[in-house]
């Protein structure tokens, strides 16, 4: 008894150690440290130290980066304040994130040290890893540009940082398309990979792909979706594979490979007059302008060789490395009975421009139309798999045949020889029809079906007595009915060709089209803003919002989105009417959203920025 009382005594003891200790798990805080591999001296680019707790009652403070050696700084610290939450089977759970970005520029090339930074949370200090960033040196036309990683990949959307500031220059962004190899055979595998190079933040959109003459080619699944560093004629772009191809060429000589080519929005930021007091944040009031560049790649030329002569007579143009195997599903059968030739060919190569080898078969079996089923699979390197023919046949005479050898010829680009693979010899061994208790009618034993005579009796004789045919119902054509379908058919056509008139008119007014798309333009990119804000997600919510704010202003006044500024939008607006009190609204609104997008701060409601944008856009639409 005495036991058990001092059990139940420390059980509560227990409990309240084990909630200390989860306690102080509940509260841990990480604090990190991110920047860029590699850089370019005299680029600027950007680190930032983040720390993440996950309960509101601890705020990190005292943050403390010593000197950095080798590198200016030109802005920073910048200290920005995040919100997560996360649902999980029910259960709940929030972070608090808080992130210090600073702006350098490295001297010289080299290696850059980042020191350990530190901050003080809960009475304690926590210190950050250190960094190494090799920089390296940059071009002529570097100077200025921006190290950020693009902002998104192609049908992505993803956290943008901050656009460039560079001026844009025509090899900024390149286009290239890369060969595995440049000298091939016919029927030899290339691996194509289109790349795209750039220095500054960019979307991409209208990738157009030549068509691949004289080649065949397959899709394959990109080895790298990520954007990477890349060094690319002394200068340093972030790089990602667009796609990929795995092309066969099916012709010998000099294949070209035509230009691919896209446009890319490369966002940059140009400086303007101060317009408003936000603009002071800015030194003079920071503006992002969208760039449409048109990219091409450049031509590729590929020599293929043609095959060695003396290709024996079953070569059909298999190329690679292949193994041969098949043979009939059954050796012993009933006359008038089925059965199936399977061959499968697998291996690497060129498996789906194969065709079926041919089977020479006693003239007594008939064959059907050869089923094919692939199962085969393209890689960086070659299609590899198995590809299987199918052949039904029916052996319609008694007795014991023999199939012959089935060849598959090949083309082996490594041995540069060709290769033949046989089956073996197959036996036939064809009884008894037994489906009809004896011989079908018409069926001879033991002859083959080229000693059959025809007879007469399986084909019947022409009628030459009266047939007594009459007439049967009424004819439609030039009928009451008839004309009434054909005056709607005119109709139709003629209100069709009218309405296409119309609309070819209106569509050749490129004015009224812009004006009449505006605000549904403007409300599918509030949708987007709206989303962004669901997920917490500022940057996103803000870049959104500009795009529609600008983006109707442009459509509506008429005026290219490189054109737009403050000063013209206020003169258009002005000129059609609209108030000065929701004109000057409307600029203040594309201010904020400016301020908000490179200055955050939790003080501001992103709902009410929201809301005005709505209340302001559906106002002029009525104004205008």
């Amino acid at each position: 008894m005495r036991r058990s009382k001092t059990m139940g005594r420390r059980m509560p003891l227990w409990a309240v150690m084990m909630l200390f200790c989860s306690g102080l798990w509940a509260q841990q805080i990480d604090f990190t440290a991110g920047a860029p591999q590699m850089v370019e001296a005299g680029v600027p680019f950007r680190i930032e130290f983040t720390a993440t707790v996950n309960t509101s009652e601890i705020t990190p403070s005292g943050f403390t980066l010593p000197p950095i050696h080798g590198a200016d700084v030109i802005a920073g610290p910048s200290e920005a304040r995040g919100q997560n939450f996360m649902s999980i089977n029910g259960r709940r759970s929030e972070s608090y994130t808080y992130t210090y970005t600073y702006v350098l520029v490295a001297e010289s090339e080299g290696r850059l040290e980042i020191p350990q930074a530190s901050i003080t949370a809960d009475s304690k200090q926590y210190t950050s890893q250190p960094l190494k960033i090799d920089v390296v040196a940059g071009g002529a036309a570097s100077s200025g540009g921006s190290s950020a990683p693009p902002s998104r990949q192609p049908g992505t959307q993803g956290q943008n940082p901050s656009p460039s500031t560079n001026t844009l220059q025509r090899d900024d962004v390149v286009l290239r398309v890369i060969p595995s190899r440049t000298q091939v055979y016919k029927g030899e595998p290339i691996r194509l990979v289109l790349k795209i190079y750039t220095r500054h933040d960019l979307d991409m959109q209208n990738l157009k792909s030549p068509a691949l003459t004289g080649f065949w080619s397959q899709d394959i699944q990109s080895s790298s979706s990520e954007w990477q560093q890349e060094e690319l004629n002394g200068k340093l772009y972030h790089s990602l594979v667009l796609r990929e191809y795995l092309a066969f060429p099916q012709q010998s000589g000099t294949l070209t490979i035509d230009q691919f080519s896209l446009t890319a929005n490369v966002r940059l930021i140009t400086q303007s007059r101060r317009q408003s007091i936000f603009d002071d944040f800015f030194g003079g009031g920071p503006q992002m302008q969208q760039v449409p560049m048109d990219v091409h790649s450049n031509a590729v030329s590929i020599q293929v060789k043609e095959w060695p002569a003396g290709a024996p007579a079953g070569f059909q143009g298999a190329v690679g490395q292949f193994k041969l195997e098949g043979g009939p599903s059954q050796t012993q059968l009933s006359a008038n009975s089925s059965a199936n030739f399977d061959l499968r060919i697998s291996g690497s190569g060129n498996l789906p421009l194969i065709t079926p080898p041919e089977i020479e078969m006693p003239t007594s079996f008939e064959q059907y139309a050869v089923k094919t089923t692939d199962g085969y699979t393209a890689s960086a390197s070659n299609i590899t798999g198995t590809k299987t023919f199918s052949t039904p046949f029916i052996a319609r005479a008694e007795g014991e045949y023999t199939i012959p050898p089935v060849e598959f010829v090949y083309f082996d680009p490594s041995s540069e020889r060709y290769q033949t693979l046989r089956t073996p010899n197959y036996t036939m061994h064809i009884g008894e029809d037994t489906g009809s208790g004896g011989n079908s009618p018409g069926l001879v034993s033991g002859v083959s079906k080229e000693e059959l005579k025809i007879l007469g009796e399986d084909i019947r004789f022409i009628r030459i007595s009266d047939p007594r045919l009459r007439k049967s119902g009424s004819v439609f054509l030039y009928s009451a009915g008839y004309w009434i379908v054909l005056l709607i058919i005119i109709a139709a056509f003629a209100g069709a060709m009218l309405y296409l008139q119309k609309q070819i008119k209106f569509r050749n007014n490129t004015t009224l089209v812009r004006n009449k798309r505006a605000q549904k333009v403007a409300l599918r990119r509030l949708k987007s803003a709206e989303k962004n804000m669901l997920a917490k997600n500022n940057a996103g919510f803000y870049e959104e919002m500009l795009k529609a704010l600008w983006g109707y202003m442009s459509d509506k006044l008429n005026i290219p989105a490189a054109n737009l500024s403050r000063d013209n939008v206020r003169e258009g607006l002005a000129a059609k009417g609209v108030e000065p009190e929701w004109i000057d609204r409307y600029i203040e609104a594309i201010a904020e959203c400016e301020y908000m997008q490179y200055a955050p701060s939790d003080k501001t409601q992103i709902g009410d920025v929201y809301n005005a944008a709505v209340e302001l856009i559906s106002k002029m639409e009525s104004k205008i």
